[in-house]
């Protein structure tokens, strides 16, 4: 399945472009094309009193100034010569089948205007639901090249600007944006950079490498630079240390560009007037896409952070379904109209500016075998519960990234064929989250394509033979998101059929059935011991490869250290996992998810360069609002005020919260708790 699914060819394109003009007769001339026809070209003359529409934003501006604004706006555009085409368009548009209209405004000096408001007939352009509308680029002559679709999850990096201000409203915020995307196990991925240093900005986009970079911040006019993002660095040693990103910065920022950057701040549309000159220096979104994003949302004047937030949440909502860019928008415009905070709209102030065709912007695919999809992993029962698996981005990234690294300039990435995920709590719990890591990133490795199945060893102490048997038969289970076939361990049940002794006269196994758990134990005295394990371990390695097909599998064992550390130690590890590290058992893949004191005692010291290994432990109490926030979205309950103070409480009472806090609340509040249930 893909994220976003290319649907130009149902839709009608209308491309509107405004250029200077070429014979200095007229200042500008206005090119409309339908589906890249025939252009029509007639002169653009701009409406008396420009000057008036700059304030029409304002909080002192009434609604009939901005609609008096919009109305000028379309009748310099579209109510001359161009309306007759225009509405031939309308007519043949519907809410099920719309127009995509772009429009390119070349000169700079006519790029401040609120376009967004466009109004006729006493409708807004922006808002019609027959109409989908961005700023963008009108090519001349030859298409687009389609950029290259890209295997996900979907990646998003969100940085708070400032979080000494307003940080209430922006941890709202974030926690819509993670709340919709974390929700989606194994499509989506987002990390949070809180108020970073400029080097600590850059390092994260490049090590992520984000498809969406979101910015949640304040934006601050700066004389002869437009306007300018500003920073509060909290790590500088001297204390909070102020920094400005401004246009001209942006090129030299890093050398991963995002597809798409979200600049949630206010004013980060405008250009601004260039010292001593009469041109206008670019705002942060024309910079953006300058260095290579394909599309950039923007707000064109002053925004309340509680507008923010709504338009944030149904934006990232949308695009996680695999809507087009150009339909999230104008989904979230819709909702932001019903729902703004104060009369003024709001809706208006978002400015969609792209580069590409809007389904083009996010060309990230998904490979699942059929009929298999993400709607698949929801309903899965193992794997529901990761919907409310919050937090843990880093630990996500390190694990998902060692079992299956991304490419990077054309070449894979290093990763490790086997991976241990390994806990261990400074509270004294028992859970840290390593199985629903791993559940994460099998479902991660599925969506890209691999098989993925999970072996829980949690009925007791096993001994290497007991392991494989489980292995065997829990790999073929339809519990599995892919079951192998039994028949690819054909060689492996004919093995243990042939090397278990059998006793006398019975004409099988002693002890009962060779796959059974509790089939006949392997007898060490009987002969050519050592050639017989090796055989039964080569079996199911065999089978694991064959039932593979040739594609990438992963396999999990979970609870790894119900197995004792000292049978691990011996065939175990020399001949069913080693081999995988060293890469002779490709395409296999292998998760160990065991307690850190297992881990030290059972992998060999020598080898850990061989083995990835991600760690997890108790959450930081100064994270646990944001985790609890992000929480509370999923299950449909934003946190209140009640919440709030009990998790207030537990912050201030140690510097660790273990894991299973959720439980408890879900314990405390019953509104969460029956939400849960409805969800389960």
């Amino acid at each position: 399945m893909t994220v976003t699914a290319p649907r130009t060819a149902t839709h009608t394109s209308v491309g509107i472009r405004i250029s200077p003009g070429t014979d200095g007769t007229e200042p500008y001339r206005a090119l409309l094309s339908v589906d890249g026809g025939s252009d029509v070209d007639v002169p653009f003359r701009t409406p008396a009193d420009m000057e008036r529409f700059a304030g029409v934003f304002e909080r002192d501006a009434t609604a009939a100034e901005r609609q008096a604004a919009g109305e000028a706006l379309f009748e310099a555009l579209l109510g001359g010569a161009l309306n007759t085409i225009w509405r031939e368009v309308l007519a043949a548009a519907d809410p099920d089948r719309p127009a995509r209209l772009c429009l390119d405004v070349r000169p700079t000096e006519l790029r401040h205007l609120p376009w967004e408001l466009l109004r006729s007939d006493g409708r807004w352009l922006f808002r019609r639901p027959d109409l989908l509308c961005r700023r963008g680029t009108v090519a001349a002559g030859a298409a687009e090249p389609d950029p290259q679709e890209e295997l996900g999850p979907l990646r998003a990096l969100v940085v708070l600007c400032n979080p000494r201000e307003h940080r209430l409203l922006a941890e709202k915020e974030l926690a819509w944006i993670s709340g919709t995307f974390d929700g989606l196990p194994g499509a989506t991925h987002v990390e949070v950079l809180d108020g970073p240093s400029r080097a600590e900005l850059a390092d994260g986009i490049d090590q992520l490498r984000p498809h969406i970079l979101h910015f949640i911040g304040h934006g601050m006019p700066l004389p002869g630079r437009g306007t300018a993002l500003n920073f509060n660095w909290r790590a500088a040693p001297d204390g909070p240390r102020d920094w400005s990103l401004d246009a001209g910065q942006i090129a030299d920022l890093t050398r991963w560009q995002p597809h798409l950057v979200v600049l949630n701040a206010c004013r980060t549309t405008d250009s601004g007037p260039a010292v001593g000159t009469g041109e206008r220096v670019r705002g942060l979104a024309d910079a953006f896409l300058d260095a290579g994003a394909r599309a950039a949302v923007s707000v064109q004047a002053d925004v309340d952070s509680p507008d923010a937030v709504i338009f944030s949440s149904r934006l990232y909502r949308a695009i996680g379904r695999g809507t087009p860019l150009d339909e999230a928008v104008a989904l979230a415009r819709t909702d932001l109209a019903r729902h703004e905070e104060r009369p003024g709209d709001a809706w208006a102030l978002p400015v969609l500016m792209t580069r590409t065709a809007p389904e083009e912007v996010l060309p990230i695919v998904h490979t699942p075998p059929p009929p298999s999809t993400v709607d698949a992993i929801r309903r899965h029962g193992t794997y529901e519960r990761l919907r409310r698996f919050v937090g843990r981005s880093a630990e996500r990234r390190a694990a998902w990234w060692a079992l299956d690294p991304p490419v990077r300039g054309g070449e894979p990435g290093t990763g490790h064929p086997v991976l241990v995920i390994s806990g261990h709590s400074e509270t004294g719990a028992r859970q840290t989250g390593k199985s629903l890591l791993a559940d994460w990133c099998l479902a991660v490795c599925f969506l890209r394509g691999h098989r993925a199945v999970s072996v829980n060893l949690s009925g007791g102490a096993r001994d290497w033979l007991t392991v494989l048997r489980e292995i065997r038969l829990q790999v073929v289970s339809e519990a599995q998101l892919t079951p192998l076939p039994a028949e690819a361990f054909a060689d492996f049940d004919a093995a243990l059929e042939r090397l278990l002794p059998a006793a006398p006269g019975t004409g099988g196994a002693e002890g009962g059935d060779p796959l059974s758990v509790d089939g006949p134990r392997f007898d060490d005295e009987a002969g050519r011991a050592d050639e017989r394990r090796h055989e039964i371990v080569d079996r199911l390695l065999g089978g694991l490869s064959k039932g593979a097909g040739g594609a990438p599998m992963v396999i999990t064992l979970d609870q790894a250290d119900r197995i004792q550390a000292e049978l691990f130690t011996g065939w175990l590890y020399e001949r069913l996992v080693l081999p995988i590290a060293r890469g002779d058992a490709a395409p296999l893949r292998l998760v160990l998810v065991a307690s850190r004191e297992w881990v030290a005692d059972a992998l060999p010291r020598a080898d850990r360069h061989l083995i990835g290994e991600v760690s997890l432990g108790d959450f930081e109490s100064s994270q646990l609002m944001r985790l609890v926030r992000a929480f509370g979205n999923r299950l449909g309950y934003p946190v209140d005020e009640r919440v709030q103070n009990v998790v207030m409480q537990l912050q201030e009472m140690n510097p660790y919260t273990r894991v299973d806090i959720f439980g408890l609340l879900m314990s405390v509040f019953s509104d969460w708790y029956s939400a849960a249930e409805r969800g389960a």
